[in-house]
């Protein structure tokens, strides 16, 4: 999601979803253990510009408990169906890696070409 233009809307918690995993681990002594995890997971009311839309969160929370808890929601004014409770951050230094990478490949090449560069 793009961070230029992006908005801020409170989102509240409307329904969990609550799943049980299950799992065998490798105990220290060779036996198996049966382990169970549940995990609780959000879905979200927000409204924009009198439009009220749903959720579906991938993050869970910690339990039933959560229910009614309000978070701030980030998302593209242009979508406002596309929201997140991440705030979305500036690629910093992801770009310019990419070009000095790119760079010093450009020169290699040309240098390996020239015949000024051999790898021996």
């Amino acid at each position: 999601m793009d961070l230029i233009g992006c908005k801020v809307t409170m989102m509240k918690v409307v329904w969990i979803e609550e799943s049980v995993n299950e799992r065998w681990e490798q105990q220290e002594d060779g036996s198996e253990q049966l382990r169970r995890e549940t995990v609780y997971l959000p879905t979200y009311e927000y409204t924009v510009n009198g439009k009220t839309y749903r959720y579906a969160s991938r993050q869970t929370v910690s339990g039933k408990r959560e229910l009614g808890r309000q978070v701030v929601g980030y998302y593209d004014p242009t979508r406002p169906d596309r929201i997140t409770e991440n705030k979305p951050r500036k690629p910093v230094l992801g770009g310019m890696c990419f070009f000095m990478f790119a760079a010093f490949l450009l020169w290699f090449g040309i240098m390996s070409f020239a015949g000024m560069l051999s790898i021996s």
